[in-house]
């Protein structure tokens, strides 16, 4: 049975970034009248850490976050702080499950919609095995649509004939043609590959990386990593790029 990870965005860790965070100390009768004046005056101030709860209770008194330390002396002047404590906490949210309970031992931590992990398509591997039983051997790949339970394009790199006909340029072309064999006007269709899971025997490499973004693909399962120009190697991770309208799920072999 095929065991396939997950793989993650470069620089991903699961121990969180930390920032030093000025925290003050508060009896509970304070609390309210603190924090009203506090988000009267700095009503934005934490947009960017809103994964940090503003307050947490520790004993019998209410810790509450403050700033950033670098900001505290130009801040504290609004304020009659008599106790402080300066503490490192995540800089930025968690986005995979596993973090939970790690960033949680630092500060309340308001829990966004994971990222990670995705779900995985329990017939992949099943998929991947079939396409390594298969007699032709250079990169074959395949589109499965998991709505009807059924592979759509299937092909296999036929850059011998032209140098950009790469396996997975070659099953998007296909998946056109099937398109228009199902009378399925192009038009109504915003891009080809949305909820399509693509099974390659070999990592994409960039080209075609981009033409999976391009199709709005669903998810990419693989074996074999390229040697140097993978579109999902450690430095790049095209599916992972912030600056690009579509991000997909990505899973290897481990």
């Amino acid at each position: 049975m095929q065991v396939f990870k997950e793989l993650m965005p470069v620089g991903y860790s699961k121990e969180p970034q930390l920032e030093k965070f000025i925290i003050l100390v508060l009896d509970k009768r304070q609390a309210n009248d603190y924090l009203r004046k506090y988000k009267s005056k700095y009503p934005n101030y934490f947009q960017d850490q809103n994964h940090l709860k503003l307050m947490r209770t520790v004993d019998d008194k209410i810790q509450m976050l403050f700033c950033r330390s670098n900001d505290f002396d130009n801040m504290k002047v609004d304020f009659n702080i008599d106790e402080y404590l300066e503490l490192e906490l995540p800089s930025h949210p968690p986005i995979h499950t596993e973090q939970k309970d790690i960033y949680n031992s630092y500060w309340n931590i308001n829990h966004p919609i994971y990222l990670f992990p995705s779900k995985q398509n329990p017939k992949a591997g099943q998929l991947l095995n079939y396409l390594n039983q298969q007699e032709q051997k250079q990169n074959r790949c395949l589109l499965y649509d998991p709505s009807i339970d059924q592979i759509v394009a299937e092909s296999f790199d036929e850059s011998n004939l032209c140098i950009i006909r790469h396996a997975t340029m070659v099953v998007m072309e296909k998946l056109a043609a099937y398109i228009k064999q199902q009378n399925i006007e192009f038009a109504k269709l915003q891009y080809i590959a949305t909820d399509l899971i693509l099974v390659i025997q070999t990592e994409p490499c960039i080209m075609c990386s981009m033409a999976l973004v391009h199709s709005r693909i669903h998810q990419v399962y693989y074996n074999k990593k390229r040697d140097s120009d993978g579109g999902f190697n450690k430095n790049i991770q095209v599916n992972n790029i912030k600056q690009l309208n579509h991000r997909f799920s990505v899973f290897t072999i481990e």
